[in-house]
């Protein structure tokens, strides 16, 4: 994969948006309209967004479950909220 497909990769990540990405990477509006599909169906350019993705998607998980984890010790009364502790000295 070169410089231009991994730039048009990353945009089509963020965006999902392939015409822009592709643009935004650097190919002609004229490329863009036209071979949209052919950059998506690149076997490496494939590859490339699923591994991204798949990344993505474990560090908001690993994020989700530490956010919760959080919440639990709170309710359970483990752990306080900041702004609690600082309320607490007040009184």
């Amino acid at each position: 994969m070169n410089e231009r497909q991994r730039r048009f990769a990353d945009e089509y990540i963020k965006t999902g948006n392939g015409y822009k990405s592709a643009i935004k990477a650097g190919y002609s509006e004229s490329y863009a309209n036209n071979r949209i599909t052919e950059l998506l169906g690149n076997v490496g350019i494939k590859e490339y967004i699923n591994k991204q993705m798949q990344e993505l998607h474990k560090n908001n998980t690993m994020q989700a479950e530490e956010t919760l984890s959080i919440l639990s010790d709170i309710a359970r009364g483990k752990r306080e909220l900041k702004r609690g502790e600082a309320l607490r000295k007040r009184i």
